[in-house]
C-alpha cells in the first residue's frame, strides 16, 4: 500500500538527512522565484522550467495530466523532441504508466528506485516502451492534484549512467513541489480567465455600437470593430498621442472632462454609483449627423485597468438585421428575409430589388408576404418588429 511506501522513503530520508541539508538553499530559492515570475511572464515558463531541471540534474523533464480519459494530456516538457512527447500521450502510455504512477502519493517527490528496483524497472514495459526511446532511467517524480478530478504527474528523469536522484536532489524537489503546485494552479486559473477574458472581447466585436475602454484620463485600453472603425475615420473621434480626441479642442475638453468625470466614479468608495451614466455629443467635422456617446464607469480593485466604458453610436448608421433570425421566427424565404434586411438598413423597395437584381413587381410581391406573415400592415409597423432582430455585424 502507498501508506507502507511512504514509511520506507520516509526512513531513508532520515538516514539521508545530513546529506539533505547540504544542498544549495540558494539555488532552490531562486528556482522557485523564477517558477512564480513565470505566473506572470508565461513566456518565461520554459527558462523556469529548465532552471528547475538543472537544480535537480536532470536531462529532461515533462509534466503530464491524467484526466478523465484514456491518455495523459502534455503540461510542459524541458529537452524532449516531439516524437517522443507525443508517445508519452498515449492511451498506451497511460495503460502501462497508471500501476507505476498510482503507487505516488499526493504531494511527495519519489526517487524511482523508492518503488522499483533497477533489476525489476528495466523489465518493466513502461520502460522500455516509452522511457527507454527517451534515454530515461533514473527519475525524480511527484503526483499533484489538477483541477477537477485530474492528476499532474511531474517526472524529471536522466540517463542511467548519471545514477539514481540522492537524497539531497529528491529533497530540493520536495522544498520546490508545493510551490510548483501553486505555479501549476495559479496558471491553470489565470488562463480560464484570459479564456474568459478573449471570448468577453469577441462578444463586443459582435455589438452594433461602437465600444471603447479607457482609462480615467481617456487613454484607451480596447477598442471593438466598431469603435476601431469610428475612430480609424477620425471624424469627430480619434485617438492621438495623449489619448482619445474630439474634432476640435472645445470639444476634446468637453470629452475629457466627461470621461474623468465618469472615471472618479469607478473608485471603491463611489461603487454605488457605478451606473451613472454621462452622455456627450459630439459634432463631426463632415457634417454627418453627430456621434453620440455613453459614458459609463467601471469598478475595479486594480485600479490601473480601464475604468471608463465608452458606447459610440452613429444615428445614421443603420444596424444589420438577423435574416437567419426573421427566417426561423416568421418562415420567411431567404428572399423575403433579403428584402425585410435591405429595407431595415435604409433602402427603399426600388433599391431593394436593384441590389437583390430582380424586378420591382417581385419585390412588392415578397414584401406582400412578408406583411403577412409577420402580421404588419405598413412599413413603419415592419420596421418597428424588425428592431427586435438587430443581429451582429460580421
Amino acid at each position: 500500500m502507498w501508506y507502507d511506501l511512504l514509511f520506507q522513503v520516509l526512513r531513508r530520508r532520515l538516514r539521508g538527512v545530513e546529506e539533505a541539508v547540504t544542498t544549495d538553499s540558494r539555488a532552490v530559492h531562486e528556482a522557485i522565484a523564477h517558477l512564480y515570475g513565470a505566473v506572470m511572464a508565461p513566456e518565461e515558463w520554459p527558462s523556469a522550467l529548465e532552471t528547475v531541471t538543472d537544480l535537480l540534474g536532470a536531462d529532461h523533464a515533462i509534466f503530464l495530466d491524467r484526466g478523465l480519459g484514456d491518455s495523459y494530456g502534455l503540461l510542459a516538457s524541458v529537452r524532449l523532441d516531439p516524437q517522443i512527447i507525443e508517445r508519452f500521450c498515449t492511451a498506451e502510455a497511460a495503460r502501462l504508466g497508471d500501476p507505476f504512477l498510482g503507487a505516488l502519493p499526493v504531494g511527495m517527490a519519489i526517487s524511482r528506485p523508492d518503488i522499483v528496483a533497477d533489476r525489476e524497472w528495466e523489465n518493466t514495459a513502461i520502460y522500455n516502451e516509452i522511457i527507454r526511446p527517451a534515454n530515461g532511467f533514473q527519475s525524480v517524480n511527484a503526483r499533484l492534484e489538477g483541477p477537477g478530478k485530474t492528476a499532474i504527474i511531474v517526472n524529471f528523469c536522466r540517463a542511467r549512467r548519471a545514477g539514481a536522484f540522492d537524497v539531497a536532489e529528491t529533497a530540493a524537489f520536495q522544498t520546490i513541489l508545493p510551490h510548483l503546485a501553486n505555479v501549476l494552479e495559479l496558471s491553470h486559473r489565470l488562463g480560464v480567465a484570459e479564456r474568459q477574458h478573449r471570448g468577453l472581447l469577441q462578444i463586443l466585436d459582435c455589438l452594433d455600437s461602437g465600444v471603447i475602454l479607457a482609462d480615467a484620463a481617456g487613454r484607451p485600453n480596447f477598442a471593438n470593430d466598431q469603435a476601431r472603425r469610428i475612430l480609424a475615420a477620425a471624424d469627430g473621434l480619434m485617438v492621438g498621442p495623449s489619448g482619445l480626441l474630439a474634432g476640435t479642442p472645445p470639444a476634446t475638453l468637453r470629452l475629457r472632462q466627461a470621461i474623468n468625470g465618469v472615471g472618479a466614479l469607478a473608485r471603491p468608495d463611489t461603487r454605488a454609483a457605478a451606473w451613472q451614466a454621462a452622455r456627450l455629443r459630439l459634432a463631426r467635422p463632415s457634417g454627418r449627423p453627430p456621434l453620440m456617446l455613453s459614458l459609463y464607469p467601471i469598478w475595479r480593485i486594480d485600479t490601473a485597468m480601464p475604468r471608463v466604458g465608452i458606447f459610440v453610436s452613429e444615428p445614421d448608421v443603420c444596424p444589420p438585421i438577423d435574416g437567419e433570425a426573421l427566417v426561423d421566427a416568421f418562415r420567411l424565404t431567404q428572399r423575403e428575409a433579403a428584402i425585410a434586411g435591405l429595407l431595415a438598413s435604409g433602402h427603399d423597395l426600388k433599391s431593394a430589388a436593384g441590389v437583390l437584381a430582380i424586378g420591382i413587381g417581385t419585390a412588392r410581391n415578397h414584401l406582400k408576404h412578408v406583411f403577412e406573415k409577420t402580421d404588419t400592415h405598413s412599413q413603419a409597423k415592419l420596421m418597428a418588429v424588425l428592431r427586435g432582430f438587430v443581429g451582429p455585424r460580421r
